[in-house]
């Protein structure tokens, strides 16, 4: 049974389910245990995209994903045929193992991994391996802190979020009135940015991730 609705998997246990895309197949009866019982867990999960997607990325939560969108959204080249999912926490390791699956070694299968580096050097390296043995993988992680952080390391960008905001015109004012509210003002931002292109200048690795992807 094929269907484009996520409940056709969802409503069925995974060991039931046989996946199939380009050259590989995968029949969740005989994959790993914990890659099952973790696809499982998350049934509201949009499954199908993950496994599916030509070109797809992955963020941490929702600010991440409507600063994408708004990029693409603010963006006159063609980027609907990337899909964004934001997984709900940090640890992108075992989505890449359920999409590895699938698309190892399938070069026409694109997916980014975009994460915040929250001082966690070990979990960076954890993840920029998975970049370093497959050519269609690829992580890029904040040099600051945080998604916030980032964003007003640049100068311009400061400058226009302190007025945005109303806030001191310095990094750290910004970034942690910007995290004391964290989805509500990257909306302000992204609202902000769709009427002025010109508001702010995506952080690097978020820049970076789609031109590898797209």
């Amino acid at each position: 049974m094929t269907s484009h609705n996520p409940n056709a998997i969802n409503k069925l246990n995974f060991d039931n389910v046989i996946a199939i895309s380009g050259n590989n197949a995968i029949n969740f009866k005989f994959a790993d245990p914990l890659l099952v019982s973790y696809l499982a867990k998350r049934p509201n999960f949009d499954i199908l995209k993950l496994l599916f997607s030509n070109k797809i990325i992955l963020v941490e939560g929702p600010s991440e994903e409507m600063l994408i969108n708004t990029i693409f959204s603010n963006d006159t080249s063609n980027l609907n045929s990337i899909d964004v999912l934001s997984i709900g926490h940090k640890g992108f390791k075992m989505f890449l193992e359920i999409w590895l699956l699938l698309n190892k070694g399938n070069l026409n299968k694109k997916i980014g991994i975009i994460r915040d580096f929250d001082n966690q050097p070990k979990a960076k390296d954890d993840h920029d391996i998975y970049e370093t043995e497959n050519p269609n993988i690829f992580v890029r992680t904040t040099t600051e802190y945080t998604l916030e952080d980032e964003i007003v390391t640049n100068e311009n960008n400061r400058n226009n979020l302190s007025k945005l905001f109303g806030v001191a015109n310095n990094s750290n004012s910004i970034s942690e009135y910007m995290k004391s509210c964290k989805t509500e003002s990257i909306l302000t931002v992204c609202n902000a940015w769709q009427l002025n292109k010109d508001l702010i200048i995506p952080p690097k690795h978020i820049s970076e991730i789609i031109d590898l992807v797209k």
